[in-house]
């Protein structure tokens, strides 16, 4: 059960602690997003920044390891694996989907900031499972298992890109988590199963599912191949020049 009350109370304090370390917005060898999640995911302290072999978990409780990725999944690979093969915990890992987004412009020569703005997109579940394609050798697994907590946050972005509104390639300065709208875990190959579209036919092409998923259609093509993985879905005959797949089950 998520704990939304306490999620916020820790926002707060991070950028109680920010603003009075740094008298305002600023970057930290530990980014605020990072430090939320890794504070909500275990309170007692004592378990962050633990040494596993030659790697530092984020989080060491019990026989669990928890390791919190705010960005793609390629770092985290060899670290899995690792993990895996050399220990015997069970390993979590916690990837914010960024469902609700507001954004406030910077101009680094100034420092003027622009009005905060609602971003149109908006993050997905099944956007995000491409990441997965990563650890994909791994799945499934009864010692792996993936939280997505629903964030809104609000980004802070330097007008220092290559377009001429200076957006465009633009540079991230800092995202602060503001809420906790919700949680998805998956661990089994149930879970994973549960997210393919109820719409698709019984044989469908990668850009049936990106369709069906909202997604874009390069991704889609990650997505089931880490459903392929986990044992949700299974290709199937060709139509045309088009691989199609079909669900199992």
């Amino acid at each position: 059960m998520i704990d939304t009350t306490y999620f916020s109370r820790l926002c707060y304090e991070a950028a109680a602690n920010r603003i009075s370390r740094d008298g305002g917005i600023n970057t930290m060898a530990e980014k605020r997003l990072h430090q939320v999640l890794k504070r909500y995911y275990e309170p007692d302290e004592t378990r962050h920044e633990q040494k596993v072999g030659r790697h530092i978990a984020d989080i060491l409780r019990g026989e669990e390891i928890v390791e919190i990725q705010t960005a793609g999944f390629h770092p985290l690979k060899a670290k899995i694996a690792s993990y895996l093969a050399d220990t015997d915990y069970r390993v979590t890992i916690v990837h914010p989907i960024l469902e609700r987004k507001w954004v406030t412009w910077v101009d680094p020569a100034t420092g003027n900031m622009s009005k905060r703005n609602r971003s149109p997109k908006k993050g997905s579940l099944l956007g995000e499972l491409d990441e997965l394609i990563y650890l994909a050798d791994h799945l499934p697994s009864d010692r792996l298992r993936f939280v997505f907590p629903h964030l809104e946050v609000s980004d802070f972005r330097l007008l220092d890109g290559w377009s001429r509104d200076r957006k465009r390639g633009s540079t991230r300065y800092e995202r602060i988590p503001l809420a906790l709208l919700g949680e998805d875990v998956l661990e089994t190959p149930v879970d994973f199963a549960a997210l393919i579209p109820a719409e698709l036919p019984d044989l469908f092409t990668a850009r049936d599912f990106a369709r069906a998923a909202h997604i874009a259609s390069r991704p889609s093509y990650a997505v089931i191949k880490v459903m392929c993985a986990v044992g949700a879905l299974t290709p199937d005959e060709k139509v045309g020049r088009s691989q199609t797949w079909r669900r199992i089950g």
